[in-house]
């Protein structure tokens, strides 16, 4: 019961953190290759610092953020491409297939191949 009260009760984050958030998400988008310490510099603080904001923002490290947005792109393109995953995996920037699929089905909870079999867009 605390547990949930405390959830409840926690202050809700001040503008400077979602400035700095939003300001991640669009950087992220617009490179999703860098490194958390170069989005944490471009955001103007230290990398602690990032990872806290978007944890109590988004309840997600940055990097499972970046992933996320990453299966979304290749989500995207598995509907509206005739691409393998494994060219989807070069075009989103993994570096491994085997690596890609794993983050996907953490993200979607099935195989690209399955999404991708389904016949409805995410």
């Amino acid at each position: 019961l605390l547990g949930l009260l405390e959830a409840v009760l926690k202050p809700a984050p001040t503008s400077k953190k979602i400035s700095i958030y939003e300001n991640l998400v669009q950087l992220m988008q617009k490179d999703p290759q860098m490194s958390i310490p170069k989005y944490a510099d471009l955001c103007g603080v230290s990398e602690s610092l990032l990872y806290h904001y978007v944890k109590e923002i988004a309840n997600k490290t940055p990097n499972r953020l970046r992933q996320e947005m990453l299966c979304q792109k290749a989500a995207e393109l598995l509907f509206t491409t005739n691409y393998t995953i494994e060219e989807i995996c070069d075009k989103i920037g993994f570096s491994s297939s085997a690596y890609f699929r794993k983050v996907f089905e953490s993200v979607y909870h099935k195989s690209p191949s399955r999404m991708r079999k389904g016949s409805t867009m995410i």
